[in-house]
């Protein structure tokens, strides 16, 4: 009776102390990479709009996404297909859906800063999953245009909202900045 009892308290307790022992080995830290490093280790680096988004499932049956991009100026490299490709994992096909955390997402007609390594269809493949995508946002005037993604810059704060706490690298950064970063980084 006794080791039933300890047996059966044995079971409830085994999913805390797996948490307990293996919790933190489940989730890997992101480290931010900084921008000069993005760029270093990019092929490509293009700012454009997204105009189209493809999911398919190759050979294997794995499901990915393709992303067309509408070339405004290319930062970096000389890329070769206009438009151009950029393949990602995941996306939703028929009934079926796969992501991965952490993986690029794009929306249809928005305007990226992209930061790409070629697979060898020469499709382009972000550096550091959505570390490698920049949004740009544009001010209601369209005069100024804001790059940001998690890490690096923010979208500028509406007059008479409150600021939160923001880490340097979150402050708002100009599009402009942001290429005058990269360009420099490459000469």
């Amino acid at each position: 009776l006794f080791s039933f009892r300890v047996t059966r308290l044995a079971l409830h307790l085994l999913p805390f102390l797996l948490i307990l022992v293996h919790g933190p080995t489940w989730a890997s830290p992101v480290l931010p990479l900084p921008i000069n490093r993005l760029a270093a280790e990019s092929e490509v680096i293009i700012h454009g709009t997204v105009t189209g988004l493809s999911v398919q499932r190759d050979p294997e049956g794995r499901i990915f996404t393709k992303v067309t991009l509408d070339i405004r100026d290319a930062w970096k490299g000389h890329p070769e297909a206009r438009p151009f490709t950029i393949v990602h994992s995941g996306g939703i096909l028929g009934n079926r859906w796969t992501a991965t955390d952490g993986e690029v997402q794009f929306k249809l007609g928005e305007e990226v800063v992209v930061f790409l390594v070629l697979n060898s269809r020469g499709e382009g493949v972000t550096i550091g999953m959505n570390q490698g995508k920049f949004k740009v946002h544009r001010d209601e005037a369209g005069d100024q245009a804001f790059a940001y993604n998690l890490f690096h810059g923010s979208r500028p704060a509406k007059p008479g909202t409150q600021k939160g706490y923001r880490f340097p690298t979150q402050l708002p950064m100009s599009l402009e900045s942001l290429k005058r970063r990269v360009t420099r980084q490459n000469l």
